[in-house]
């Protein structure tokens, strides 16, 4: 395990951002998971905005006995991976292209599945009069996680 953090945290995403003089890797998540193991077995936060969808003729295949991927119109993301506690930095990434290009909002789901709660009616607001700014953080990651745009695990009962 230690050897896996190392190599993916270390010799693997820092390395590349120190390199590199970045402050974030940015790469395609076409499919679960392609995105999210680096960051997964480095403890890294990582950032997920839709980049587009798959289009009408796309070949369906198997991804395990009762899951197709990819399918029709299902979205492909754009990923922001960063070093340890930048995920405020990542957030502000995924934001910022997700306000310029609207992608999100380009192809309608099912009303179940769109989101309520967008960035925009939370971010810069007061929710809770009194709350110290460790609830503020703990409610935004819970909306970005419900919502699909952080998928860095977090507990729900942490306040």
């Amino acid at each position: 395990m230690a050897f896996d953090k190392d190599l993916g945290a270390t010799r693997g995403i820092d390395f590349v951002l120190k390199t590199h003089n970045l402050d974030a890797i940015v790469l395609p998540a076409p499919w679960p998971g392609y995105a999210t193991v680096p960051a997964a077995i480095a403890g890294y936060p990582i950032v997920t905005v839709p980049l587009g969808f798959y289009p009408d003729d796309v070949t369906i295949r198997s991804a395990g006995p009762l899951t197709v991927y990819p399918a029709p119109g299902v979205p492909i993301g754009l990923s922001f991976l960063g070093t340890a506690f930048s995920d405020f930095n990542l957030i502000g990434f995924g934001f910022a292209y997700e306000q310029k290009t609207r992608t999100r909002l380009a192809r309608k789901a099912i009303p179940e599945a769109i989101p309520k709660t967008q960035l925009k009616d939370i971010v810069g607001k007061r929710l809770i009069k009194g709350h110290a700014p460790a609830v503020y953080i703990y409610l935004l990651k819970k909306v970005l996680c419900i919502s699909g745009l952080l998928s860095v695990p977090i507990p729900l009962d942490w306040v």
